[in-house]
């Protein structure tokens, strides 16, 4: 081990630890370009090299071992943040899946039974019309045939069904972003 086996183990270590510690840094710093893992990756090769030391062939070059611990080391610290990244990245994900889809149906329950009780407060024949339109998926000329009216009144009573139902949602509603998903789905027809 370079003329360092008639030394006792301390110092023995020490001089291999001055004369190595910068080259494992640069060659950690080369994969993490984190200050700061790579001082930490020193200090672990370091550690598994005092541990391994009375094992060590006292008149082999010592270089060689440093890097092959160092590369190691390197590879299972990056096999860890990525299946810890991983593993992060779904529990964020589901959680956000799972926290989300809770959170909109409780939402759209909530502006759905404002929108029932804002249905419900329409007259009878203006609640009919709306009501064909929107549950039966039915035209404008369907309704006034069905209905025997005029089109033009199917439309104007669609247009004020849909301007209180609006009014009384916003003076309702607490949820303005749901408000706008719902006045967009009102004026799709």
């Amino acid at each position: 081990m370079d003329n360092i086996e008639h030394l006792n183990k301390e110092h023995a270590f020490k001089i291999v630890f001055d004369q190595f510690k910068n080259a494992v840094f640069g060659y950690a710093f080369r994969f993490f370009r984190s200050r700061e893992l790579s001082e930490e990756l020193v200090q672990d090769v370091f550690m598994k090299l005092w541990v391994n030391w009375d094992s060590l062939d006292a008149t082999k070059n010592i270089k060689p071992y440093l890097f092959t611990i160092a590369k190691n080391t390197i590879y299972n610290k990056l096999k860890s943040f990525v299946v810890e990244q991983t593993y992060l990245n779904d529990v964020f994900y589901n959680y956000s899946m799972e926290s989300n889809a809770v959170e909109e149906l409780v939402q759209y329950r909530e502006l759905k039974g404002i929108y029932d009780m804002a249905v419900e407060k329409l007259p009878a024949q203006r609640q009919r019309i709306f009501k064909l339109s929107r549950e039966e998926n039915m035209s404008h000329d369907e309704i006034a045939q069905e209905l025997n009216i005029s089109r033009n009144t199917v439309k104007d009573q669609m247009v004020k069904s849909l301007k209180f139902i609006r009014q009384y949602l916003e003076t309702n509603a607490e949820l303005t972003s749901l408000l706008m998903v719902f006045y967009h789905y009102m004026q799709k027809k």
